[in-house]
């Protein structure tokens, strides 16, 4: 593969071509696209103000090069990039939660306490911070977030409509219980693609068809107590049944 930096659109000016090959900005998505695609897709780019550029190409040789202003700024092999890497070796410490019994007080009403729950952030309704946000991009929604007679329930997922000229929709629903975390991120993790899973198939997803992205945030895993609550259970080696895209964010945290 061959990679002309020179040719990337920069958000800032004087950008070395360190900074332009590490990407100085989050929202870029490099494709792939067939020589004889490119200005059929160059087109569709400008049509919806998305700049493109063709920034490289695929060769035969093995290598990432890297060139700038037609000087060679990097070379390395493929096999080094992907396999040259040496491993890191870290300690893990799992201490599983200690299982307590329940044990609720007993009292004849539980006013005070349903008062409370109800009241909290993070069950009460989110309708005053839903109201703040466009829900009408492109005019694409069709199962939008709020929902039932009054508009003020949530809904299980979001129906877009990418082509308004189409009668398809898209579903796009989640899932997350960071509480469960404390106790097993193993089961948490289950229990978002579960919970995702069953939003999308309520709001009528076809189950064989079904798309999964995941981004989660972890601890500084320097510690083998962060790293143990990873490794404690082999979560990460388990296989979706269905499509997976997977963006992974791993945080470290104090």
């Amino acid at each position: 593969m061959e990679v002309w930096l020179d040719r990337a659109p920069l958000k800032y000016e004087g950008l070395s071509y360190t900074e332009i090959w590490i990407s100085e900005a989050q929202e870029r998505m490099v494709l792939a696209v067939p020589p004889e695609n490119w200005d059929e897709f160059h087109s569709l780019c400008e049509s919806e103000g998305v700049e493109a550029a063709a920034i490289g190409e695929f060769q035969d040789t093995g290598r990432l090069v890297l060139k700038y202003n037609d000087t060679l700024v990097g070379d390395v092999t493929m096999k080094f990039l992907h396999d040259g890497r040496p491993p890191v070796i870290r300690e893990a410490i799992y201490t599983p939660p200690p299982e307590e019994p329940l044990e609720l007080p007993s009292r004849d009403r539980w006013d005070e306490d349903l008062l409370a729950i109800l009241g909290s952030l993070n069950v009460c309704s989110k309708e005053w911070v839903i109201r703040q946000y466009d829900h009408e991009v492109q005019s694409g929604s069709v199962l939008k977030p709020l929902v039932g007679a009054a508009d003020d329930g949530p809904s299980d997922a979001a129906v877009v409509r990418p082509d308004l000229e189409s009668a398809r929709g898209l579903v796009v629903s989640c899932g997350i219980n960071p509480h469960y975390g404390d106790l097993d991120p193993y089961w948490m993790a289950i229990a978002a693609i579960d919970e995702a899973l069953r939003n999308c198939i309520a709001t009528g997803a076809d189950p064989t068809r079904i798309a999964i992205l995941d981004n989660f945030c972890w601890g500084n895993t320097e510690r083998p107590e962060t790293w143990g609550h990873w490794s404690g259970r082999p979560w990460v080696a388990t296989t979706p049944p269905s499509p997976s895209a997977h963006r992974s964010s791993v945080a470290r945290t104090a």
